[in-house]
């Protein structure tokens, strides 16, 4: 009987090592995250892979706190810059006008026109605009330069179009042809037309609502760019400026 109570005890005695090892044990497994001081700057976005965390049933303790990823929307895909663009001066102000990498606008639709413009670049996908007396075409694999400048040696007046910012917008502009050019003051319409003559332009039409302002002719599209550049260059103009269309705006 003695012994028993003995035996009795020493299990006691073992119990109690045994309860106080647990808790050293269980108090030195304390995850870093748990600690007072070590609180993450940021929400964890992949799982924990702390083993030491988890309970006996292999759940992590952590997942009760209801620390879930916060919630990143998808980045909005944004149509690409444009890289190409012009310079000119109108009114006294710098414009810039930023080419469009997709659009070329027919500037007097006709069946005929039409006709063309498939037979060039039979992928061209007519776009529709609340602009009456053009029609805009969208196409793919070619520049809508190469295509304006076809377009216009094949008889059909055409340009490419282009847009106010960098990003392309439903907001359309495009060169019908013809040059503003401011003339000094005391030039009579005689010796405007000899100084044109001389340049290699066509005479040009006074605008009676500007004074010393006249329309000169020129082919749609970059063809304009080109003639606004030379008569630029000889310094004469008070100011020289492309004819456009503009608010060609899509639907």
């Amino acid at each position: 009987m003695r012994k028993r109570r003995t035996w009795v005890h020493v299990e006691r005695v073992l119990a109690g090592v045994g309860l106080a090892a647990v808790l050293v044990v269980s108090h030195g497994c304390r995850s870093r995250r748990e600690q007072p001081g070590n609180e993450p700057s940021q929400p964890s976005i992949s799982p924990s892979n702390d083993v030491a965390s988890a309970d006996a049933t292999g759940n992590d303790p952590a997942a009760s706190k209801d620390e879930r990823p916060p919630h990143f929307p998808a980045p909005t895909k944004r149509p690409p810059s444009l890289t190409e663009s012009i310079e000119y001066t109108e009114g006294g102000v710098r414009h810039t006008a930023w080419l469009s990498t997709e659009l070329v606008v027919e500037l007097r639709p006709s069946p005929e026109g039409a006709r063309t413009v498939q037979r060039l670049q039979p992928s061209a996908e007519e776009v529709p605009t609340q602009l009456r007396g053009v029609r805009v075409w969208k196409i793919r694999g070619r520049s809508p330069v190469e295509l304006a400048n076809d377009l216009t040696r094949s008889g059909v007046a055409a340009s490419p179009a282009f847009h106010p910012s960098p990003a392309p917008s439903p907001q359309l502009s495009a060169l019908p042809g013809g040059v503003l050019a401011k003339f000094p003051p005391d030039w009579n319409e005689g010796r405007v037309a000899a100084w044109l003559a001389a340049q290699g332009a066509a005479a040009g039409e006074k605008l009676a609502a500007s004074p010393g302002v006249f329309l000169v002719p020129s082919d749609s599209g970059m063809k304009t760019l080109e003639l606004v550049r030379r008569l630029e260059r000889t310094g004469v103009l008070l100011e020289c400026y492309p004819n456009w269309i503009r608010s060609a705006t899509l639907r």
